[in-house]
């Protein structure tokens, strides 16, 4: 049984997620529920109040809220009313290897219509091409988890319209997002959401969709099997040529370096 500790679940996410079902289901006809998944890891955005029983350990549900359940452990829905939607991901997960604190429930506020979003898109992905559904599922398990690295203190966090614009271009890395385009959409000129990453991070717009091509890149490269071609139209560089020279030009080395185990 993977640990607990407190109230996080250590989670293998060293490498990607193998995806088995993702959808969106209406509970509630019957107030309580029991489940346990045989070897499978379950994620739930929640638009219902209610609670979780994990074991012995309940954990309170509202509208908003991320969970994340351990595979072959007793679960226990109650639901506060007859109609409760949740959008749901069933996922096995490569054991051994380094491991990351997830929240076993929380509270996700502003980023809780894009993470529905995501999920909306793995649905409509798994069916036609279930390894880039995979590499989404990934993106958002990592982002729900404590230990994602910040750019910025606590105590100064982010502007609403960076926010928004970093949820914009994690989701939409595969659509090359422009700055422009970004901007627009959370309602500032260019040039202020250009200062406003400045203040933040240090560079600007552009300059973190690069930054963030190129960690997913190398990361997707290292820690997946999947081809090449697939990681660079996830990034949004479908030639493979283009992709090549960009992260040539980044790190000095071909895409096909990070595929060989480092030498002895």
């Amino acid at each position: 049984m993977p640990t607990v500790s407190g109230e996080h679940l250590l989670m293998p996410l060293g490498a990607k997620p193998t995806l088995k079902q993702v959808g969106l289901n209406v509970h509630g006809a019957r107030r309580t529920e029991r489940y346990i998944m045989d070897n499978l890891w379950s994620v739930h955005l929640y638009r219902w109040s209610g609670a979780l029983q994990i074991g012995t350990r309940s954990y309170a549900i509202s509208p908003g809220c991320a969970g994340v359940e351990p595979p072959n452990t007793p679960l226990l829905w109650r639901y506060d009313n007859e109609r409760c939607p949740h959008y749901y991901a069933h996922f096995a997960l490569r054991t051994g290897g380094p491991v990351t604190r997830v929240p076993i429930v929380q509270q996700t506020g502003a980023a809780f219509a894009q993470l529905c979003e995501e999920m909306e898109t793995l649905i409509t992905l798994f069916s036609v091409h279930p390894l880039r559904a995979e590499i989404r599922l990934w993106d958002l398990l990592l982002r729900l988890a404590v230990t994602q690295k910040q750019s910025v203190p606590r105590a100064n966090p982010l502007p609403f319209v960076v926010q928004t614009a970093v949820a914009i271009i994690e989701n939409e890395l595969a659509q090359a997002p422009r700055v422009a385009q970004i901007a627009k959409r959370v309602g500032i000129s260019h040039n202020q959401l250009t200062r406003l990453f400045d203040q933040c991070f240090g560079h600007g717009v552009a300059a973190h969709i690069r930054k963030r091509r190129l960690e997913k890149a190398q990361h997707l490269l290292t820690h997946s099997n999947l081809p090449i071609k697939t990681i660079a139209h996830e990034l949004g560089l479908p030639d493979l040529q283009q992709f090549n020279k960009f992260i040539r030009k980044a790190t000095g080395r071909a895409p096909s370096h990070f595929r060989r185990p480092p030498a002895a």
